[in-house]
């Protein structure tokens, strides 16, 4: 399977909703167009274990994502999406080991979530940079004696 090529940014929103056009949400849009196809081609015992748990992590990564971005609290559901991208390239890892997917195929969908990982980790950090703000608003003022 050859790989698809990337757009740099795209609109990711249901008609009539606001768009979602950050890098983000992009190349974990290029992941799930990706990934899911791929793992398509398992043999049919694996179909419904490992590229189950393949693609249902991809997709939980995307709610994950969507609820951070939705929410006034990002910090719990980023924290979800990391953890959930962590056990998303553990799998792709059991993935390879079992010869369900070639190395060029591993070494692209490797590429893909790091992508996610370093763009995820990006926003993580912000949102605990904001949350620690948040907590201590009295350290940043002094009152007058």
């Amino acid at each position: 399977m050859k790989p698809i090529p990337h757009s740099r940014q795209r609109t990711l929103a249901a008609p009539g909703s606001a768009p979602i056009e950050t890098p983000v949400f992009s190349k974990t849009y290029d992941l799930l167009r990706w990934l899911i196809p791929a793992t398509l081609n398992f043999p049919r015992a694996q179909r419904f274990v490992a590229a189950a748990a393949l693609q249902e992590g991809a997709q939980a990564l995307l709610r994950q994502l969507l609820h951070a971005q939705r929410s006034g609290q990002p910090l719990g559901p980023l924290t979800a999406a990391d953890a959930t991208l962590a056990q998303l390239k553990f799998n792709w890892r059991l993935a390879q080991d079992w010869q369900l997917i070639s190395p060029g195929q591993f070494e692209h969908g490797m590429r893909l979530m790091e992508e996610v990982g370093r763009l995820l980790g990006a926003w993580l950090k912000t949102a605990r940079e904001k949350n620690a703000a948040r907590a201590s608003p009295a350290s940043h003022t002094e009152n007058p004696p």
